[in-house]
């Protein structure tokens, strides 16, 4: 039940969400505990995000088809891209980030914008690139399939000549 996809889905940006929230956000960064089952937590629900485009099983727990894998991914991607973007234009979210040494020189505003952009650009590309991987993919087997399928109705045609069938509505 937990890696059915509209599950997976749920609890992996759930989790992200959720962990982004100030105070949780602010206690991690206090609490090492909690720090450590922030990370857990973001790999397990990871892992099961993954799974419906990754499945080894055929059975009860199979792969999504290719279309399917590309709009999980579309749809999938968007509350990460609304986080991000949300962090980006969002004033300082989180205290301890308000009084922490400027080793760089950025001010809070600055830091937390370029995490809300690195959440936002890179897993949006990568997305896209994965996306577009799975659509050629599933391009390519949709053309082979086609090929194949015409190779039997040629080869159905040849064998109808053979027996002198008439061959103008072999094909649909």
């Amino acid at each position: 039940m937990l890696t059915h996809p509209a599950v997976a889905f749920t609890l992996f940006n759930a989790d992200v969400w959720l962990w982004h929230a100030p105070p949780l956000y602010d206690a991690t960064l206090v609490n090492q505990t909690l720090h450590i089952l922030e990370h857990i937590s973001f790999v397990l629900f990871g892992l099961l995000y993954w799974w419906p485009m990754f499945s080894p099983v055929k059975e009860g727990l199979p792969r999504l088809s290719t279309g399917g894998q590309v709009l999980y991914l579309f749809f999938g991607s968007m509350p990460m891209v609304l986080l991000g973007a949300g962090l980006t234009f969002a004033p300082p979210l989180y205290a301890p980030y308000l009084y922490a040494p400027r080793v760089w020189g950025l001010s809070p505003a600055t830091d937390q914008q370029l995490g809300g952009l690195l959440m936002w650009v890179p897993v949006s590309l990568y997305m896209v690139v994965i996306m577009s991987i799975l659509f050629i993919r599933g391009m390519q087997q949709q053309e082979r399939q086609q090929r194949e399928e015409e190779s039997r109705w040629d080869a159905l045609s040849e064998t109808g000549r053979d027996l002198h069938l008439p061959t103008t509505n072999l094909r649909p």
